[in-house]
């Protein structure tokens, strides 16, 4: 299982200047990128959501019936925004690293992580190809140096922007013709930020970072418009069980009834 988890051990030649640039710390590090990527979806998840509720007081009093199970509308398209969101996210965060690892693709930062030095390989002006078996990195670490391509902050980033926008876009009702696209591209430019601050930080290539932005921005756009159609107008709920006490109905959705 180890070894299923290990990226390619991928060689260099020596007149590849591109992997020869310092080790530098990340201006946007890992942690951050998750907790605000999680964050901001999630909870405009739930904003939205209830306002959607608020807004059409018609669907207050709907139950939705999932096997012995009853929630309110408000939890029912709480669940669908949710499973859209995190569905996605898994599909562009896999995509991602069995490219990383299937690839192996050096950072430009790899041989100051990898703790070889340069002249002991490449002594002449001849531009020989040294394989992974003829060097040995002294540094423990060096294995995260060789999962460049595709650059998973520039995916993940992209997706939570991309995803971001087109449910604001479904969601956010506001008279302001202007207000709205604001916010949108302000999503994007956080996420267009994030990365070219791998590039900047020497921790991959510009390739990387285009490969990893059209990953997670495709996954957004098939998932959420293709996949889970979040842009189809939704089908009014049906009564199927009314209560005997007089009380308010018991109703499920089309597409609950078309599951059951």
């Amino acid at each position: 299982m180890g070894n299923l988890l290990k990226p390619f051990q991928r060689g260099f030649f020596c007149d590849d200047y591109s992997i020869l640039y310092p080790k530098t710390a990340s201006t946007v590090p890992t942690p951050v990128v998750a907790v605000i990527g999680v964050a901001i979806p999630v909870l405009l998840i739930f904003w939205g959501e209830y306002a959607e509720t608020k807004r059409n007081k018609n669907t207050t009093n709907i139950v939705h019936n999932i096997g012995k199970y009853k929630i309110t509308h408000y939890h029912w398209n709480l669940y669908r925004r949710l499973i859209c969101c995190v569905s996605g996210g898994l599909f562009s965060f896999l995509i991602t690293e069995v490219a990383k690892i299937e690839i192996g693709r050096l950072r430009p930062n790899f041989i100051d992580v990898c703790g070889i030095r340069w002249s002991d390989y490449c002594p002449n002006e001849t531009y020989p190809y040294i394989g992974a078996e003829k060097f040995k990195c002294t540094n423990s670490d060096s294995d995260e140096s060789r999962v460049s391509f595709p650059s998973g902050h520039a995916s993940f980033s992209f997706y939570v922007a991309v995803f971001t926008v087109l449910y604001l876009e479904k969601r956010l009702k506001i008279e302001s013709t202007i207000l709205k696209p604001t916010i949108q591209f302000l999503v994007l430019l956080l996420a267009w930020f994030v990365a070219l601050s791998r590039i900047m930080d020497n921790k991959h290539h510009w390739s990387d970072v285009l490969a990893g932005m059209v990953i997670g921005s495709g996954v957004a756009l098939i998932n959420t418009i293709l996949v889970h159609s979040m842009f189809e107008d939704e089908k009014p709920p049906i009564i199927v069980n009314p209560d005997v006490n007089g009380n308010r109905a018991s109703r499920v959705s089309n597409e609950i009834q078309d599951l059951l």
